[in-house]
């Protein structure tokens, strides 16, 4: 018999990490209030199915004492039920049988008849969102106005996939995840009972492979005893588990917080070349990234967050800020997943290290900024972010100018020429898409005239364009732009070329006018 069938939990004492839910059916079954319906959700391995066949032993136990929701497991009713041949516990897999006649004959036709043997005839129907559409509408009516002698049990691991009128129709219970250190208790036990001892840095890699999966953690445990061996150690066990990344993504950490890329780049290569999985490296790297990141709100516990042995490892890392440690894990996440479509396996990784150090190197410019010369940058922005007025217009002019109201400049102000403004103009525009695209549309269509004193001026061809440019908000997000790309107040002068539409307008009157044989008046 298989380990994990051997040690399936016979009583709702023995469910592990899970008494959230445990509480409530027990509560249920001692005051006899058990529902119809019932929806078990959540990870494979956690408990759903274990949970559904207790249920249905201890509604169906005439053993059971008035105060306890514990079944008789030596009852004729309990052991049918364990050992699966209780003619009235009827479990299916909708995975195959997904159709609505499979349901009609199955479910719908068979629940017209009342238990055989039992008190209830129940249902336990696992991973029913593989159901289709119609066999969802047949099983409905039956949920609607089920006979009293029938108990249905669905269990999911994608409880999106069921429809609402299902799940409005049964009690809803989410099972989570198993943590580790139930999940490290369970498996000394285990251990306990078939006579061996296992090493902790081997449960610790077991606990890890499961990701809180009881079936997978059991499973993996059955392969390291199948060595013969009474103490499983880390050796023994090589083959099964993959080889510790713990201490070369700490140095590869450690690397990338230094800007060293040469170190960052020479650790991947040697873990590409032991043939350590780079997925499950990667893995490792940003699950100490998010343990350092929980340090950094000064939580420790069940989160996993580093310990005092790991804080010497990360001594630069840890002078950064969060956002700075959020970024450095987006980027691995996504260069992670294009490990496996990339011709080489260690490029995406490689192209990961560049960007995280090129952006350390951007963060410590803005730091280093962050002195008396930012204070009068800061001071610089101000100035420049003052509302701003139209200027008088010549009457003889054809264009129509908004002068924005310009700062004394102080005696020590760079003088931008109009070539660094062309030159860099562009990187003004893109440095405004994340604020306004609209924005951008509109600086895209506009022409640079010339740029004098700091002035720049520039050409739009609607009045409406000139309005948007006046906006409050619009004239502090360009300025603001300006003052980031060229180090100095920069203003803007705006002319409204109407000249092209005037005489545009001009010839098409004058065309239909000697068209029509018509003056204009």
């Amino acid at each position: 018999m298989a380990l994990y069938h051997k040690h399936r939990p016979q009583s709702f004492s023995s469910i592990i990490g899970q008494d959230h839910i445990i509480q409530t059916i027990t509560n249920q079954i001692i005051t006899q209030a058990t529902a119809h319906a019932y929806l078990f959700s959540g990870p494979r391995g956690v408990g759903k199915t274990t949970t559904a066949r207790l249920l249905a032993k201890a509604i169906n136990c005439p053993r059971i004492a008035p105060d306890s929701a514990e079944p008789d497991n030596e009852s004729p009713e309990a052991k049918e039920i364990t050992q699966g041949r209780s003619i009235d516990v009827i479990e299916i897999d909708a995975a195959s049988h997904t159709g609505v006649d499979n349901v009609r004959e199955n479910i719908i036709e068979n629940a017209q008849f009342k238990p055989t043997t039992l008190a209830y005839k129940v249902f336990i129907i696992d991973e029913v969102h593989m159901l289709s559409t119609s066999a969802f509408n047949a099983l409905l009516k039956t949920l609607e106005e089920p006979p009293s002698h029938i108990v249905f049990i669905l269990a999911t691991t994608e409880l999106h996939k069921i429809p609402d009128t299902i799940i409005s129709r049964c009690q809803r219970f989410s099972f989570s995840h198993i943590s580790q250190d139930a999940m490290k208790k369970y498996l000394k036990s285990v251990a306990k009972e078939e006579g061996i001892t296992i090493d902790e840095t081997v449960l610790g890699h077991i606990i890890a492979k499961s990701d809180g999966c009881v079936r997978d953690a059991i499973n993996t445990l059955e392969q390291a005893m199948a060595t013969g061996e009474k103490h499983i150690t880390a050796e023994s066990t090589s083959f099964l588990l993959p080889e510790s990344t713990s201490s070369q993504s700490a140095e590869f950490i450690s690397a990338i917080s230094e800007n060293s890329i040469q170190n960052a780049l020479t650790i991947l290569q040697n873990i590409y070349s032991s043939g350590i999985n780079l997925t499950h490296f990667t893995d490792e790297v940003i699950r100490q990234l998010r343990n350092v990141l929980i340090s950094h709100l000064g939580k420790t516990g069940n989160t996993g967050a580093i310990t005092q042995n790991n804080n010497q490892d990360f001594t630069t890392l840890l002078q950064k800020n969060s956002m700075e440690i959020i970024g450095i894990i987006d980027i691995l996440i996504k260069r992670k997943n294009q490990i496996k479509a990339s011709p080489l396996p260690q490029l995406p990784l490689e192209i990961a290290v560049f960007e995280i150090c090129a952006n350390n190197t951007q963060a410590t410019k803005e730091s280093a900024s962050f002195t008396p010369t930012q204070t009068k940058k800061e001071a610089k922005r101000k100035e420049t972010l003052k509302p701003v007025q139209e200027s008088t217009v010549d009457e003889h002019e054809k264009s129509e100018e908004i002068h924005h109201e310009h700062t004394t400049k102080s005696t020590n102000t760079e003088i931008i020429s109009h070539d660094e403004v062309l030159k860099k103009w562009q990187s003004v525009i893109e440095s405004l898409t994340s604020l306004s695209p609209s924005l951008v549309s509109l600086l895209r269509t506009a022409e640079l005239i010339k740029t004098e004193q700091n002035v720049i001026t520039i050409s739009v061809e609607f009045p409406f364009h000139k309005d948007k440019l006046l906006e409050t908000k619009t004239v502090q997000q360009i300025q603001t732009a300006l003052l980031d790309i060229f180090s100095s107040p920069l203003t803007l002068n705006i002319v409204v070329n109407e000249k092209d539409s005037s005489n545009s307008s001009s010839s098409e009157i004058d065309e239909l006018a000697e068209t029509f044989g018509g003056e204009v008046v």
